[in-house]
């Protein structure tokens, strides 16, 4: 259940990139949201699924990424590539900024639909990577993961 959100959502997606073999399969199980709402499940890997981020008419919500252990893993990195809302929802939040070469960290969207309605899943599309001693990105991980979103 989310909390009463503010006009401007942030949401925040966290990754363990410190784990060996991250996949698909298992990438829920190594990410943890939070919003500036306040919400956050406690020990939430795994709950990814579950994860509900309230958002006003007419506000803005934007998603950023981070790595959860920054301190341990100071090269590593990741980056959110797409929001995709699910079909049928996706005049409900226009995404007004995608990641750019110059800004590659955050997307950017406007609220458009009505309050009311059950909690609809959207898509978060990210990449995990590190910069190795060379200097070199390394080539990144695709990843993805379905929460869920709702409009009060």
């Amino acid at each position: 259940m989310s909390n009463t959100p503010k006009e401007n959502t942030l949401v925040t997606l966290y990754v363990n990139t410190g784990v060996p073999g991250l996949s698909q399969g298992n990438i829920v199980d190594h990410v943890w949201m939070a919003d500036s709402n306040g919400d956050i499940v406690d020990n939430n890997a795994g709950h990814v699924r579950n994860y509900i981020t309230g958002v006003l008419s007419k506000g803005n919500v934007t998603w950023i990424p981070a790595v959860i252990n920054i301190r341990n893993d100071p090269s590593d990195y990741v980056l959110i590539t797409d929001v995709k809302i699910s079909s049928g929802n996706d005049n409900k939040i226009t995404i007004s900024k995608m990641p750019t070469s110059k800004d590659p960290n955050h997307v950017n969207g406007k609220v458009s639909g009505n309050p009311g309605g059950d909690p609809f899943e959207y898509r978060i599309l990210f990449t995990v990577s590190h910069v190795g001693n060379d200097g070199k990105r390394k080539p990144p991980q695709h990843f993805y993961i379905d929460p869920k979103i709702q409009i009060h």
